[in-house]
């Protein structure tokens, strides 16, 4: 029985070869997407959760309160995990502290090739309980012994190989090496572990004893005012109540904090499988934050796309029933049951559904390739794992009981007289029966997808086109590893001929690394009342390279080991002050010390574009000098007299150098994946919705042969034919947008208020989309509809 019916629905496949062209790869498509968006949001929310006490980590955040706004820390004040893990003994089972991860420079002790140096950028300084809180898995040494020196360093696999080469490591031979730290402290390899998954937030690739830390840096170490790249992590008791323990902490921090920081500064216990999804701490270190409505919105979009492919077949095959109809009442005329023919139907749109499954599962191992390069900035490492094929397996279910099930009963609950008849429902009814309800939502999910794909383009245009206030042409920045020796490498760099103009500041007036804050206040006021500003320290060439407007007074006439003039922007003399004008002169205090403001420069965009301008203040400091910024005249010449110039002053470090427009371009990343998502996604919904129409068409005409070649005996020209055969799809077309506008609108609205400075959702962006896909629509069906329209009505009016 079962090989009759396996035998009839391939004699069925091959007979409508084009139809089961259309089934499967409309489905092929749906399924990959889903399975694609599956392994991406799966890999996404799988973060920190290798480690086996994930659900009872927290990690400490810092909220500090300012007159004008709230500011939100994931790092936290280096004193408070010792202090946490005295006081409250009872109620937390666990507390660790780390710093960094940093950027240091290493060498091998024994050696003076210039291949045995290097910058390693994730060093973490962990205490003895790091361990006990996070899963770390040795494979040479072991957690006891490692740090019972505080000049010792764990180094990751991969580290060691690139250190000392696979054979050194393989072989046991790495424990007791000396790397020398910044050519001055030597640090004993005492441990080899397994790298962190990339599905980690906790990065690094380097562990050095937190007391080393602490013993080298004694004013950040014991500051209970600043944060400093320290990050708190705890594990409470069992039965204690986290709401109970924030609610301890806030009434104990009195203890430890000052009179203004009890006001402004409070504490909050976040769990640590939240940190990679929630977007309101900082990112953690070389790791990335991938918001949760992010996951979300591509989870519905996987849902959408495979329910539009799953529409795509039931309207297929509810359409083919047609054609099947006297087929059916001859079975049923003969004998054959209602459960024959449902089982008959079924195993043929099984086997399609089969066949579109092993499809997507090639198409999907293909796309996670060039998804892992094209977003190799995330350090993604998608893959079709078992999993996966359970859930193929799973979706083959799901997508049978859609696609199959339904159409398998309509068909086989024909009656024998009416199927004889040709007398049954089809897809040409006037009602909007299911098939056309069905198209309507098809073409909601697409014009949806479309409409948000051309706001997000809109909007990463905007923010690419704006006017940032300064100038980011012909500039390259390199690291400045030696405040001393800034004026050095001035003079080194201005002598190449390739090199025009050269600044050396904290960094770029676009904060896209070190980012210094502080306080700004008058003098009579406390820092609870102070403006939480950013701050840098620039020279004289600074504001002339970056081509920044002063507004009032002048610019630096020099620079000092102890600043005693500040430069502020519009904002933060707006808010101190009744004009710019006005704060010329005044004295201003910030955490560092007291100055007198000099010069006001006009606002310029300091943040990226999701956030608004904040009160900036340049500092006559000679601390603080982290880059230095070049104009070049050629790039080729221009780049290697950079290196040479910058390698000639400080020939024991790593030379790197970056364009700051690159530089820019990187905050915006996760901006363009969800472009270049929307985009293709809208695209394949398209395709997978006008291959519908085409069969739908096909089999349309079929059914209105006759009346086509009546309608042109009696005077019917090309054009009304062809009207009459496309308008039933362009009307359902535009009920699908008068329902897609306002569910777009409300997803871009909130997506869009994400930014500080966007774009205006105009009525074009819902128009556009609308006339496209109306337009792609029309193509679609106009080859099936045109050949019908033409056809001599004798060949119509013949008996079929």
């Amino acid at each position: 029985m079962i090989r009759n019916y396996l035998k009839t629905a391939l004699r069925r496949i091959s007979r409508d070869k084009g139809l089961a062209f259309i089934k499967v790869l409309g489905l092929s498509i749906g399924i990959t997407c889903c399975l694609v968006i599956y392994t991406f949001v799966s890999y996404e929310l799988s973060f920190d959760q290798h480690h086996e006490k994930a659900d009872q980590i927290y990690r400490v955040v810092q909220h500090t309160k300012y007159t004008d706004d709230t500011y939100y820390w994931s790092s936290t004040a280096y004193p408070l995990a010792e202090a946490l893990r005295n006081d409250f003994p009872n109620d937390l089972s666990l507390v660790t502290q780390t710093a960094g991860p940093v950027t240091r420079n290493f060498g091998l002790a024994d050696s003076d090739s210039e291949l045995d140096k290097f910058d390693e950028e994730q060093v973490l300084f962990v205490d003895p309980y790091f361990w006990q809180v996070f899963d770390v898995n040795w494979l040479q040494g072991n957690s006891e012994t490692a740090f019972s020196n505080m000049n010792s360093a764990v180094l990751t696999k991969s580290l060691a190989v690139q250190v000392f080469g696979k054979s050194s490591v393989e072989a046991n031979k790495v424990i007791g090496k000396i790397l020398q730290l910044n050519h001055k402290d030597a640090l004993q390899i005492t441990g080899v572990v397994d790298d962190p998954p990339v599905t980690s937030s906790i990065r690094f690739r380097m562990l050095v004893p937190y007391e080393f830390f602490r013993v080298n840096n004694p004013y950040f170490a014991e500051n209970w005012s600043g944060n400093y790249q320290g990050t708190t992590y705890i594990i409470p008791q069992a039965d204690t109540p986290v709401s109970e323990l924030e609610r301890q902490i806030d009434t104990w921090k009195s203890k430890y904090l000052d009179e203004q920081d009890r006001q402004r500064i409070s504490y909050a216990l976040q769990p640590l499988p939240e940190i990679h999804t929630e977007t309101l701490y900082s990112t953690s270190i070389n790791s990335y934050t991938m918001p949760m409505k992010v996951t979300r919105s591509a989870s519905w979009i996987g849902i959408f796309i495979l329910l539009i492919a799953c529409i795509n077949f039931i309207n297929l095959a509810m359409a083919q029933a047609s054609r099947q109809a006297k087929e059916v009442g001859v079975r049923k005329v003969l004998g054959g049951s209602r459960v024959q023919l449902f089982t008959q139907h079924l195993s043929e749109n099984s086997l399609i559904v089969g066949g579109a499954i092993v499809i997507s599962l090639l198409l999907t191992t293909f796309c996670l390739r060039q998804i892992n390069d094209l977003l190799a900035v995330f350090r993604l490492e998608l893959s079709l794992s078992s999993n996966i094929i359970g859930i193929s397996l799973l979706l083959a279910l799901i997508v049978s009981a859609l696609a199959t099930v339904y159409p398998a009963l309509v068909v086989s609950a024909f009656e024998p007289v009416k199927a004889l008849k040709g007398n049954i429902v089809s897809f040409r009814d006037r009602s909007f029966g299911l098939h056309k309800s069905l198209i309507v939502l098809q073409f909601s999910i697409v014009l949806v997808l479309g409409t948000c794909a051309l706001v997000v383009y809109q909007q990463l245009k905007y923010v690419q086109d704006i006017d940032l206030g300064f100038t980011t042409e012909a500039i390259v920045t390199t690291k400045v590893p030696s405040e001393q020796q800034t004026e050095a490498l001035r003079t080194r760099l201005l002598n190449q001929p390739a090199i025009t103009e050269v600044t050396l500041a904290t960094g770029a007036p676009t904060a896209t690394g070190i980012r210094n804050g502080t306080t700004a206040r008058l003098p009579h006021q406390t820092e609870v009342d102070g403006i939480e500003s950013e701050m840098k320290s620039i020279d004289l060439h600074y504001l002339d390279f970056y081509q920044l407007e002063l507004i009032a007074g002048r610019n630096f006439t020099r620079t000092s080991t102890q600043f005693d003039e500040f430069i502020v922007n519009e904002t933060l003399a707006n808010a101190l002050f009744t004009s710019p004008e006005a704060a010329l002169g005044q004295e201003l205090d910030i955490n560092e010390g007291r100055a007198t403001i000099v010069g006001v420069v006009r606002d310029y965009h300091n943040n990226s574009l999701q956030e608004e301008i904040s009160p900036g203040v340049f500092i006559n400091w000679d601390y603080g000098i982290y880059e230095a910024a070049v104009r070049l005249s050629g790039l080729s010449d221009g780049l290697a007299q950079l290196k040479e110039g910058w390698e000639a002053v400080f020939p024991q470090r790593v030379y790197e150098y970056a364009f700051l427009d690159d530089q820019l371009a990187s905050s915006y990343q996760l901006e363009q994946m969800i472009l270049r998502g929307f985009t293709i996604f809208a695209i394949l919904a398209i395709l997978i919705a006008c291959l519908g129409l085409i069969g739908l068409t096909t089999f349309s005409l079929t059914r209105r042969t006759k009346e086509i070649g009546i309608r042109k005996v009696l005077g019917a020209t090309v054009q009304q034919v062809f009207a009459l055969l496309s308008q039933q799809y362009l009307k359902l077309i535009i009920i699908a947008a008068v329902i897609a506008v306002p569910v777009a609108n409300y997803f871009l609205a909130d997506w869009l208020a994400d930014f500080a400075y966007r774009i205006t959702i105009a009525w074009w962006f819902f128009v556009l989309p609308t006339a496209m896909v109306l337009l792609i629509a029309l193509i679609a069906i106009s080859t099936q509809t045109l050949q019908a329209a033409t056809r001599n009505p004798m060949d119509s009016l013949r008996n079929e």
